[in-house]
């Protein structure tokens, strides 16, 4: 077969496979168009997949996006987070976890600037600053329970030096030092 018939057969069957996409008639509202054609799925203008349906699911914290992209005859979707799930740069530089006793005890008190701690949680890292030397010391964050501070290793009672911050995080079960 000469190439200009293999031109021409891919034309028409190009021109039949578009009247047959646009005879789909539209689903109803609130329903997904069932897709005849494949749909190819562009990351960073590369395509990882194709499909006949495509569903995004945004999930907590991710906010997503679709405008139309004249220039791909496509569309753009976009993926960015929510901050009302995640925090910002400017939250999380802004000493969230900063615990400053001043009660003058070794029984150290505090609640954080920005709200108040939920629960003790495994992992949980603070920035301690005491008015006041002690040896052993305990910690109570918005009153949450008098847990101990300890050394790294968990066991031994930790010295803090009034004045001086210090970092500790939470094992399950005391406060030790980092």
């Amino acid at each position: 077969m000469s190439l200009w018939k293999v031109l021409l057969l891919l034309v028409v069957l190009g021109f039949g496979v578009l009247l047959f996409l646009k005879a789909q008639p539209p689903a109803p509202p609130g329903q997904a168009q069932a897709a005849s054609g494949t749909i190819t799925i562009l990351v960073d203008g590369k395509a990882v997949a194709t499909g006949g349906v495509i569903n995004l699911k945004a999930g907590n914290g991710v906010v997503a996006t679709a405008t139309p992209n004249l220039a791909i005859n496509g569309t753009d979707i976009e993926f960015d987070s929510s901050t009302a799930f995640l925090a910002t740069i400017d939250q999380v530089h802004s000493n969230l976890n900063f615990c400053h006793s001043s009660n003058g005890t070794p029984s150290l008190t505090c609640d954080l600037p920005s709200r108040a701690l939920p629960a003790y949680l495994p992992g949980a890292v603070f920035l301690v600053l005491s008015d006041t030397s002690c040896v052993p010391c305990s910690l109570n964050i918005s009153t949450l329970g008098v847990r101990g501070v300890k050394q790294a290793d968990g066991t031994t009672d930790a010295a803090l030096a009034g004045g001086q911050p210090r970092f500790v995080w939470y094992d399950g079960v005391v406060f030790r030092l980092v």
